[in-house]
């Protein structure tokens, strides 16, 4: 006899110990519940923030693409090139992009320079009023040529 067991007693401690740990607690689940509840919660607002700051990067695109298009027909006004197109010349308007409608304004004044014009096209995505802040905004500055001043 080891240590005043016998070898029945020692047997029967050994498959005790093994029926205890042939499974987890009820606590030990909880636990396992609870921490992958918290990584999913950490994932699921990591995805959010992607998809939102994805929706906003395409909105922006999308609205300096309007802008940029703005610019250049006002530079091709500016230089006297003929355009038939009646919308060109106007300060603002709508236009159809990436599945969307886009209202668009551009501004003009005089730059400190030697006839130096600023061109500025604020672009409101669908459904923004003109009172919120543009979905984007791009400002050009072009020369007056000399025979149009």
């Amino acid at each position: 006899a080891v240590c005043g067991l016998s070898p029945q007693a020692i047997s029967s401690r050994r498959s005790t110990l093994k029926n205890r740990n042939s499974g987890f607690t009820l606590i030990e689940v909880l636990v396992a519940l609870l921490v992958v509840a918290i990584a999913y919660t950490g994932v699921a607002q990591a995805i959010s923030q992607f998809v939102d700051q994805r929706l906003m990067l395409v909105e922006r695109h999308t609205s300096h693409r309007v802008a940029w298009n703005r610019l250049i027909e006002q530079y091709s006004i500016s230089r006297g090139l003929n355009v038939d197109d009646r919308e060109f010349g106007e300060t603002e308007g709508f236009v159809t992009a990436r599945r969307g409608r886009w209202q668009w304004r551009i501004s003009e004044q005089e730059a400190a320079g030697d006839s130096l014009i600023r061109y500025q096209v604020d672009v409101f995505g669908e459904g923004k009023k003109q009172s919120d802040p543009a979905s984007g905004s791009l400002v050009a500055f072009f020369t007056v040529p000399e025979g149009r001043r």
